[in-house]
């Protein structure tokens, strides 16, 4: 009588408990910041959840370099993850959203929407969100005194 042949089950993936462990600790407080920022670029809560999806796998390489971070760089770090997710993704502003909000930053530039978003919603300086945006700090605050002005003048309401 013939057996048939037991069905392997595949290896378990080994994962390394303190990178788990920083991942947990260290990422992910941040998650709802990064998604807010990632908003602020997209206009649009599905493209806002997919570009944090993507950095955060890209994220994920970086954590043997993260337990040597101190604990104030892990934010800009995931930040300045996002950014270039954003660009290099392909993800673009989505005029769908009808909120308030949406409406309120949707005259504003990309570069005036990374700016705010950096400075007033991450709270980062204007220096480290040069540097998270790789651009000069004259620039971020230009962006900044842009989008603050352009806000207050347009009053949304929300």
């Amino acid at each position: 009588m013939a057996t048939s042949p037991k069905l392997q089950k595949p290896p378990i993936p080994q994962f390394d408990e303190q990178l788990v462990n920083l991942y947990e600790e260290r990422y992910l407080p941040h998650v709802d910041v990064v998604y807010r920022f990632a908003f602020a670029l997209t206009l649009s809560l599905e493209t806002a959840y997919a570009c944090v999806k993507a950095t955060y796998q890209h994220a994920a390489v970086k954590l043997p370099s993260v337990k040597h971070m101190a604990e104030s760089g892990v934010l800009p770090m995931l930040v300045e993850t996002c950014w270039k997710v954003y660009q290099d993704g392909g993800y673009s502003q989505n005029s769908s959203g009808s909120s308030g909000l949406s409406s309120a930053l949707k005259p504003l530039s990309i570069s005036e929407r990374a700016s705010l978003a950096a400075v007033d919603v991450v709270g980062l300086s204007p220096a480290d969100a040069a540097k998270v945006l790789t651009w000069p700090e004259v620039d971020v605050r230009r962006n900044l005194a842009h989008a603050r002005r352009t806000l207050i003048q347009d009053k949304p309401n929300f």
